[in-house]
């Protein structure tokens, strides 16, 4: 072969050698470089979660700024319950009766006040003597001849309503006595109070003024009726 034709020929080859390795340079880089892209779109993805937490924000600002639900208060509410008071009762005697020298006496009470109010338990009763003079009184709560014995509850009284309460006692003289202290009216005093209601009652007890006290119930019929 002559010498110049075999220069050509590896010319060739020579050129044809490097025209494939131009060729694969490329590709090999755009793959590479495709992967750092991939991985640099896991925070563009996670961008919405600042959104999210502004959002978040957003709800609770809301919720912050919604009024306050305030619990109503009326007047009714702050005297609903309240005790009976004395200027705000006025007594009377119902109803008397006894056989073999024993009395049974029912004394009401009448919510003469503008509003309602409780009674709940045993009135305190005074005995009153003609000239004004308190007279002694020993009272008890365990029943009498007349009435059982009775656990306390609560009496509403709107204004006009009644309550009532029972008043055992003897009067026939003993241990030397030739009489017993009679009064003329009652000092009755609701539970819990101060203030006296008079009723125009009289009593004459026996044995150191002992009156067995029921009590309050309500209605005037005492605790029998």
């Amino acid at each position: 072969m002559p010498t110049h034709r075999i220069v050509v020929v590896r010319g060739l080859l020579a050129l044809t050698a490097v025209t494939a390795l131009a060729g694969c340079g490329p590709d090999s880089a755009t793959t590479r470089a495709a992967a750092p892209r991939a991985s640099s779109s896991v925070p563009r993805s996670a961008a919405p979660a600042p959104s999210g937490a502004g959002a978040s924000q957003g709800s609770a600002s809301r919720v912050s700024a919604s009024p306050a639900t305030e619990a109503p208060t009326t007047a009714a509410a702050s005297t609903a319950g309240m005790p009976c008071r004395g200027q705000a009762l006025a007594g009377r005697l119902a109803s008397s009766d006894g056989a073999a020298g024993h009395l049974h006496l029912v004394v009401a009470l009448r919510n003469i006040g503008g509003m309602e109010c409780t009674l709940d338990g045993f009135p305190t009763v005074g005995l009153v003597a003609e000239d004004g003079s308190a007279l002694p009184v020993r009272a008890t709560h365990d029943g009498d001849l007349a009435f059982p014995a009775r656990t306390p509850s609560t009496v509403v009284l709107a204004p006009g309503e009644v309550a009532s309460f029972d008043l055992g006692f003897s009067h026939v003289p003993a241990d030397g006595q030739t009489a017993c202290p009679a009064a003329q009216s009652l000092a009755v005093t609701a539970p819990g109070d101060s203030h006296p209601v008079p009723v125009q009652a009289a009593a004459d007890p026996c044995d150191g003024g002992h009156l067995a006290v029921s009590p309050l119930v309500a209605g005037d019929q005492g605790s029998v009726g």
